[in-house]
């Protein structure tokens, strides 16, 4: 890592550190061309990705933590530059789901609704084949 000072040049500034600030940095950097990369969290890179500490609380005798920005938890079909991007930086193995439910809460209704198939098998897209 190079270390800032007021005559540091660099011929590309990136302003933010997430997926696609991280990503288009990787391939300045593969192109021998330096990025400075500028994120408004300090301590955490990534984004929605990842970052900050864990919210804690615990329940039916257990403790359970979830960090502020889950992450990648699922990469649907049409993200095919992701799918690129994991398979160049990564050694991530995508599983394919065995099935998909989508969690709703507005208020104190709660509803579970399976996805996946039976959003592909719609003719009307997601997510107006709710209605």
């Amino acid at each position: 890592m190079t270390m800032l000072t007021e005559t540091t040049i660099y011929p590309v500034v990136i302003i933010g550190g997430g997926l696609a600030g991280l990503t288009a940095a990787t391939y300045l950097a593969d192109a021998d061309i330096p990025p400075l990369v500028l994120d408004a969290d300090i301590s955490w890179t990534g984004g929605r990705l990842a970052g900050g500490d864990p919210d804690t609380f615990t329940y039916a005798g257990r403790i359970w933590q979830f960090p502020p920005e889950h992450g990648v938890h699922a990469v649907w079909g049409g993200y095919e530059n992701l799918r690129r991007l994991i398979a160049q930086f990564t050694s991530t193995q995508l599983r394919p789901s065995d099935g998909e439910e989508w969690i709703n809460r507005w208020r104190r209704d709660v509803r579970k609704i399976e996805a996946g198939n039976a959003i592909r098998s719609r003719w009307i897209p997601a997510p107006f084949h709710y209605l």
